[in-house]
């Protein structure tokens, strides 16, 4: 009552104000949680702290950072192994799959021309987890990417990660109130950001310089 006593129609609709579906319950009863608590500052109801870690725009905003720095890491790595072995063929001796750089290059052409980048540019995380996975650049990707999965047993390729990643970042590039970071995802992209920075520092330490047996044609 207070709450509405000192605020007028257009505060309370937007206090009061959210989006349609399932999210939309829990959504209206943690904001009227966080109204009682102005009054009883000891009243903590289940969840409450989750929900507020979930609201909180510093969180937001530093998981949209480790994101895109997570996805920028990634391929800088990936391109700086393939350029350190093919120089100049990095894109045509790196990448053995016709598909990926087809649709790579499709992407490239929505630029105009004068601002177009290098076609690794246009990649999507899960290309750049086909490209990892290959059966030739395995050997060389596997000390960094290879990550397990927290708390399962580890696999002979660990990169589950990396679709993971590719489902969080649709977060902040597709903004919608109704697509939001879960408590989950803000520990997840902490753990994946520091593990891979962890890696590659250590690979840069050891840099690959060497080729690797990978054909001139190959689509696996």
């Amino acid at each position: 009552m207070d709450f509405l006593e000192s605020n007028n129609a257009v505060q309370t609709k937007a206090a009061f104000s959210v989006p349609f579906g399932s999210g939309g319950p829990p959504e209206y009863y943690y904001r009227l949680c966080k109204m009682i608590q102005v009054k009883y500052s000891d009243f903590k109801p289940e969840g409450m702290e989750e929900w507020e870690e979930e609201q909180s725009e510093e969180k937001i905003q530093e998981a949209d950072t480790k994101l895109k720095k997570i996805v920028s890491e990634i391929r800088k790595y990936i391109f700086d192994v393939f350029r350190a072995i093919h120089k100049d063929l990095y894109w045509d001796k790196g990448i053995t799959d016709k598909t990926v750089k087809t649709d790579a290059y499709k992407r490239s052409l929505d630029v105009d021309v004068e601002d177009r980048l290098p076609l690794e540019t246009y990649l999507e995380i899960v290309e750049m987890k086909k490209i990892v996975e290959n059966r030739f650049n395995w050997p060389l990707f596997k000390d960094v990417f290879n990550i397990p999965e927290p708390g399962e047993k580890g696999l002979a390729k660990n990169l589950k990660w990396m679709e993971r990643i590719h489902e969080l970042r649709r977060i902040p590039v597709h903004p919608a109130r109704e697509r939001k970071y879960k408590v989950e995802d803000l520990q997840y992209i902490d753990l994946i950001h520091d593990e891979l920075m962890k890696r590659i520092k250590e690979a840069q330490a050891n840099p690959i310089l060497e080729g690797s047996p990978i054909p001139e044609d190959e689509d696996a």
